[in-house]
């Protein structure tokens, strides 16, 4: 479980590190900081504060061509415009993997659903028949009685 203001970073982040077995770097995210629990599972994430939007330089060292007049600024929020544009295609394709195991677990549901209607019509055929043959059995006691 994580924060409410970290929940779909994390998950994106995390989704988009498993499917390319490669590490991901999320930045710009705020959060409360509480002292967090012993560590339960195998996938580590590393928070780093930042208070101030990242230098040119800093942008330039994880890989960004900058020209000369760049607005750190600017880059800063493109940066996070495709963050979020990499979130949001992460999480159209969780919703698309979703929808087909919705459709896939429809169709077993319509199955079954249709085999319990056969086993239904062929429990009232035999309990007609059942009846059918007590009958006959109370016709052939009472018979035998008298």
């Amino acid at each position: 479980m994580a924060r409410k203001g970290l929940r779909l970073e994390l998950r994106a982040a995390i989704h988009l590190a498993q499917r390319e077995n490669r590490s991901v770097r999320r930045e710009n995210i705020r959060l409360e900081i509480i002292q967090p629990d012993a560590p339960r599972g195998l996938t580590l994430v590393v928070f780093e504060d930042i208070d101030a939007p990242l230098t040119t330089d800093e942008l330039q060292d994880l890989g960004h061509d900058l020209p000369d007049d760049a607005d750190p600024i600017a880059l800063q929020r493109e940066q996070e415009l495709k963050s979020t544009r990499a979130r949001l295609q992460t999480t159209i394709e969780e919703l698309e993997n979703a929808n087909e195991e919705l459709k896939s677990s429809n169709e077993e549901l319509l199955s079954m659903n249709e085999e319990l209607q056969s086993t239904t019509e062929e429990l009232s055929t035999s309990r007609e028949e059942l009846q059918s043959v007590n009958e006959e059995l109370m016709t052939v006691n009472a018979e035998l009685q008298s």
